[in-house]
């Protein structure tokens, strides 16, 4: 992204989405023009309205027909109107990975945060370091988070990190000096097919970089033995490990030991043993890269209070305290539910919106694992790009499970307001939490 390019015009189909949204605002912010479009209008877009985007409710192909290049996401389908009309008019056509790996190698030094589980919270945990220990930097969160549009203008900065999506293969698209895998689980084998195949786009991601960051604790990455890597783990050996774990009510402190010595003791603001992996990795970064003190990565962490969806408490109706996290694979479902069991005994409710039909289907017998004697409500699938299937649907899963299958938000509310629990989590990656968020607001 040259200086001279930025008298081109840019079109961003799905601007609303988190991974666009990021990318529009830091278009603007670096002078482009830029327009964008989506099916619903909200406080995101109004904010980037507001520093310059052109904003279309809706899609139209003609509304791309003045722009210079046209950038969409996988979110978008090949039959969107406006995705049409550029490929008819012969327009410049970017993925939006493909513009943000251009943007990140415009940095001299760039890192990105991949894995199945943990890349949004992860990356704003570096975020909040970095910007405790004073380093110039800029970052693409994947997720609402108020250093969300954290980017040096005065000048040019030297690092770049972002998180790095592997849906669709996303991933094949980057290559920065620095990669990171948290995790490697069974997600999104609609698209690679098996999970040998996934754990194989992984390795070829970590063998781009100069120097690459993995969990020691992954028995999927551990297999893959990979040079000039650094390691984190709880578990076992690692570059960076977590010993004297103390859990509080779900909240952890540890030390952690590097080069056979041991940090001062780390408080974490956000709870879960995910989290403690999540800020390893974030330290093992902040440490080999930047050589940031232990005493700022201390104060980074403890002012980290979550990402927005992520274990996410958001006040107290009908008596009960509200909460939301965004998991949605049976994985992230167990851990979240092993922080609320530590934090509320058995205590609470969850109501559960699955996302994808596909993703349900695959994974059913991990989905009924995950709920098995837990006091759970499922709410019809939000499908996203995909056509109903019964198989893959929450209505299937509801009678798998044994439990009640609501089908209206008016079901919802008479079902939060007649618990007898003292906390309510909102559980999926759907639409739900903002639905029910806003009945409660109003009454």
């Amino acid at each position: 992204m040259n200086k001279n390019s930025k008298n081109l015009s840019i079109y961003l189909i799905g601007v609303g989405g988190a991974g666009m949204s990021a990318l529009c605002g830091y278009l603007i912010k670096k002078g482009f023009v830029v327009y964008g479009s989506d099916k619903v209008y909200t406080q995101t877009i109004k904010n980037l309205e507001m520093g310059g985007l052109t904003f279309y409710q809706g899609h139209s192909g003609c509304n791309v027909d003045g722009v210079d290049i046209v950038v969409y996401s996988s979110a978008i389908s090949e039959e969107n109107p406006e995705l049409v009309r550029a490929r008819f008019l012969k327009k410049a056509i970017y993925k939006r990975s493909e513009i943000l790996n251009l943007i990140l190698n415009s940095h001299r030094r760039s890192i990105g945060i991949s894995g199945s589980h943990g890349k949004t919270t992860t990356t704003a945990m570096i975020t909040e370091i970095l910007n405790f220990s004073g380093v110039k930097f800029t970052s693409f969160i994947g997720g609402e988070y108020p250093l969300n549009d954290l980017f040096d203008f005065d000048k040019t900065p030297k690092f770049a990190i972002s998180e790095i999506c592997e849906y669709d293969r996303n991933i094949d698209d980057i290559t920065v000096d620095y990669p990171v895998c948290l995790n490697a689980d069974n997600d999104h084998l609609d698209t690679y097919g098996s999970v040998e195949n996934l754990i194989e786009t992984f390795k070829n991601f970590l063998s781009r970089g100069k120097v690459c960051f993995y969990n020691a604790d992954d028995k999927n990455l551990l297999a893959l033995k990979l040079k000039n890597a650094v390691t984190f783990g709880v578990n076992f050996d690692a570059d960076f490990k977590a010993i004297n774990l103390i859990s509080s009510g779900g909240y952890y402190t540890f030390n952690v030991l590097e080069n056979n010595e041991i940090s001062d003791e780390i408080t974490l603001s956000v709870a879960g043993i995910y989290n403690v992996y999540n800020a390893l990795l974030a330290i093992a970064v902040c440490r080999k890269i930047f050589k940031i003190e232990y005493s700022d990565i201390i104060k980074g962490l403890k002012a980290f209070k979550g990402v927005k969806r992520r274990m996410e408490f958001l006040g107290e109706y009908h008596g009960k305290k509200f909460y939301c996290d965004y998991a949605h694979h049976p994985t992230e479902i167990k851990s979240v539910l092993t922080s609320f069991k530590d934090m509320f005994g058995g205590d609470f409710t969850v109501i559960f919106q699955p996302h994808t039909y596909s993703r349900t289907k695959l994974l059913f017998g991990d989905f009924i694992s995950a709920f098995c004697n837990q006091n759970v409500l499922i709410y019809k699938e939000y499908p996203s790009r995909e056509k109903y299937d019964y198989f893959g649907s929450a209505e299937r899963l509801a009678n798998a499970v044994k439990c009640p299958y609501l089908e209206s938000v008016n079901e919802v509310i008479e079902n939060i307001k007649n618990s007898d629990k003292g906390a309510i989590l909102l559980l999926g990656a759907g639409d739900l939490y903002e639905i029910v968020l806003s009945k409660l607001k109003n009454g």
